[in-house]
């Protein structure tokens, strides 16, 4: 790298660190930031007057992921006749970015692929083929946009791009909320560098642009729509309860899907499979990487009590996903934190070990049982989001002490008849439109209604 390159890398990573430390740094970056891209994207909008009715951008957390809703909204237009001569394209931040362009040079002929694993999975080539992929938050990400009249996401857009009225901003969210967000935690401290009032003003700000929402079930439309005050900035009308496109996978599975799941993950048969998602904490983070997470489990001990008859998948946050160190624990725990589609590692666990995390709205499709472990209930509830309703409403029992939680998983079938009527009960409440054509719906009411 040249010297110029890398001494501004060099100012530019102390700058970031600086804002993560400081709310007046990270005031004054940000603005800069989204200055810079409202003006890169208006030269775009300039150089596209007109929309293309059949272009959508999809973006997945960021550009970090192909999966969740956009990815099923997508997997379904592709799958649909009526959509053969639109254009989709993907946003992905670099990492991802390259992945996917390699994946794409393998399926430009199909030949090339011989008898690779890619060439048995018919559904992964097709949407390599019909996608486009561009890096998240360049110049041709602002064309994209410019030029797509719809925008498919699951999370905030950048500050600086604003949809014109020739664009529909469809945002699915990505989960149905058990912890507050937005202006329900307004005034509380729940960001390192960032109040409560100036987030909430964020999600004020986000709602605006959006053309549809959706949301699992009618209590989240309510708690969403509260959490982005829709009524306030006018667009209570916009919310729709349609069940979650992302979830449809885990009402039409096949037994491929899961011999499939079990050779890529490499995991055993012989033993029941336990899936940890904790949820990170807003209190916890660094200057260095934002959000971090105090591992609050002794994986060494699980491993000695439980390890002949299970194994663990850890999925935590994705904004903590990274910087565990599982060696000594190999074979018995897998670091599933960068593994693409959850719903993979839903459709192999015999069990949920949750926290505070959607997860279990999506889970609970499944019956399966679900434990949580929540070992700062208290503190969580008091001192930082709290929650949508009462932690006494979960389906299965709340564990402060991780010896609970392995007690409770060596009497497993025990565990499973308890609670099975209470996860019932909670997927009737909240799961009960995921019949396996959510996206389906989303796709008559936003792409074809005309």
């Amino acid at each position: 790298m040249p010297v110029k390159a890398r001494v501004k890398q060099k100012i530019n990573s102390a700058v970031l660190s600086a804002a993560k430390r400081s709310e007046a740094v990270d005031t004054v970056y940000r603005r800069r930031l989204e200055e810079r891209r409202r003006r890169a994207y208006q030269a775009q909008l300039e150089r596209y007057p007109e929309v293309d009715s059949k272009t959508v951008v999809f973006n997945s957390f960021g550009g970090r992921g192909f999966n969740d809703s956009p990815k099923a909204i997508f997997t379904a237009m592709i799958n649909d006749p009526a959509f053969d001569d639109w254009n989709f394209i993907w946003v992905f931040k670099p990492a991802k970015l390259r992945k996917y362009r390699r994946l794409k040079l393998l399926v430009q002929d199909r030949a090339e692929l011989g008898l690779g694993a890619l060439s048995e999975q018919p559904e992964k080539v097709r949407q390599l083929r019909r996608m486009t992929v561009v890096r998240h938050n360049s110049a041709r990400h602002y064309s994209a946009l410019a030029r797509a009249k719809y925008w498919v996401s699951n999370q905030r857009t950048l500050d600086g791009l604003e949809p014109t009225p020739q664009h529909e901003y469809i945002q699915t969210w990505h989960g149905t909320p058990f912890k507050r967000l937005g202006v329900d935690v307004a005034g509380e401290k729940v960001h390192p560098t960032r109040s409560g009032e100036r987030l909430a003003q964020w999600y004020r700000t986000e709602s605006q642009k959006w053309t549809y929402t959706l949301a699992q079930n009618q209590p989240a439309a309510e708690w969403l729509s509260s959490a982005f005050q829709l009524d306030q900035v006018g667009k209570s009308d916009i919310m729709n309860v349609t069940g979650y496109p992302r979830n449809d996978k885990l009402l039409t599975y096949t037994r491929e899907d899961i011999d499939r799941i079990y050779d890529v993950l490499k995991l055993p048969r012989n033993k029941k499979i336990a899936l940890y998602t904790p949820t990170y904490r807003d209190d916890q983070h660094t200057a260095q990487q934002s959000y971090v997470y105090q591992l609050s489990v002794d994986f060494t001990r699980w491993k000695r009590e439980l390890g002949d008859d299970w194994i663990v998948l850890f999925r935590p946050h994705y904004l903590v996903a990274k910087d565990f160190d599982f060696a000594s624990v190999r074979g018995f725990v897998y670091n599933v934190a960068s593994y693409e589609d959850i719903n993979d590692l839903f459709l192999v666990s015999d069990l949920l070990i949750n926290d505070y995390s959607s997860t279990m709205f999506d889970y609970a499709n499944l019956r399966r049982p679900i434990m949580f472990y929540c070992y700062d209930l208290e503190h969580y509830e008091q001192n930082l989001r709290g929650f949508y309703f009462p932690s006494s409403d979960l389906p299965g029992q709340i564990m402060a002490e991780e010896g609970e939680v392995i007690e409770q998983m060596q009497q497993f079938d025990d565990y499973r008849s308890r609670y099975q009527e209470d996860i019932d009960r909670f997927a009737e409440r909240f799961a009960h439109l995921d019949d396996g054509q959510a996206s389906r719906r989303v796709i008559d009411a936003v792409f074809t209604r005309e």
